[in-house]
């Protein structure tokens, strides 16, 4: 299922918190599984991440993003 997520905030997020645990993009990405350069696109709002990049994502930030932001049908 394809979604419009609003990835102005988990791209805030993962900002703050590969600044806060002193973490590399590269590093990040190889923690949640996914590729560097969907890392970048995300943290610089030029992708719009499926439900399990998200979940990957979350699941290393230890939060719960899909249930604190809103996600649309893509049409």
């Amino acid at each position: 299922v394809n979604i419009m997520f609003k990835f102005n905030d988990l791209a805030k997020r993962m900002l703050e918190y590969r600044a806060k645990n002193h973490i590399s993009a590269k590093e990040f990405a190889k923690l949640c599984g996914i590729s560097l350069q969907t890392v970048y696109s995300i943290e610089t709002g030029h992708q719009n991440p499926s439900k399990t990049t998200v979940i990957k994502i979350e699941e290393v930030m230890k939060t719960d993003l899909i249930k604190q932001t809103i996600f649309l049908k893509k049409e």
